[in-house]
């Protein structure tokens, strides 16, 4: 771990102006046959609590801006050197999407984690858990009204209160983005770096002329 982190937590966009997260590479590491199996043990136990710890890691350098690759953390406790958050999943397929019930005010974690877009949306609807919580899916599919359905169906009700599209964060030549929600303030905003991938090296860098987003989702 290193101060990074510490720099992330403080103020996300301004670290996202000056540098570069890749939230891609550590994904496709599990995927690889040869993924060590402490790997592939962290992104399970994130997936099934929906909630996790975060490291950046320091890889390589752009025009004279550092990337980091964005992994999970086998440090389970809030600390000084993790950056804690919740995990929305990304599910395949015209199924029901990756989903996480996130507190409205005063929660335990700042940040929403979810896996790169590219094309993908975050979808915000009232939760069933209550009106002091939300539910923000990782949707794959914003267009497809079988998945829309399946959205509404499961978190009973076919309210959307908020969403995050391609359109707020993609271009067509240049589709990628590391997009989250994060706590500031009182209210939740979504945060955009928009990127530009080699999907054979899953390198990412910084989009040229590209401006980190910052919107209101609640």
């Amino acid at each position: 771990m290193n101060g990074a982190n510490g720099q992330f937590r403080a103020d996300p966009a301004s670290f996202l102006r000056h540098y570069v997260v890749n939230n891609v590479r550590f994904l496709q590491m599990i995927g690889h046959p040869g993924a060590l199996p402490q790997l592939r043990m962290l992104l399970n136990m994130a997936e099934a609590l929906k909630e996790a710890s975060f490291d950046l890691v320091r890889n390589e350098l752009d025009g004279g801006r550092f990337i980091y690759d964005l992994t999970l953390s086998n440090q389970q406790v809030t600390g000084e050197s993790a950056i804690n958050g919740y995990w929305c999943p990304f599910i395949q397929g015209t199924v029901t999407p990756g989903f996480v019930d996130v507190p409205r005010h005063s929660p335990a974690h700042r940040f929403v984690f979810t896996p790169a877009m590219n094309g993908c949306a975050f979808f915000i609807t009232p939760s069933p858990k209550g009106e002091s919580y939300f539910r923000v899916y990782h949707n794959q599919h914003p267009h497809n009204a079988a998945v829309r359905q399946h959205i509404a169906t499961h978190c009973g009700s076919d309210r959307v209160l908020s969403t995050f599209t391609f359109e707020d964060y993609g271009t067509d030549a240049h589709p990628n983005a590391f997009n989250f929600l994060y706590y500031q303030n009182s209210r939740w905003i979504y945060i955009s770096q928009p990127q530009t991938i080699n999907m054979a090296t899953r390198q990412v860098l910084h989009r040229p002329g590209g401006r980190v987003v910052t919107a209101v989702a609640l």
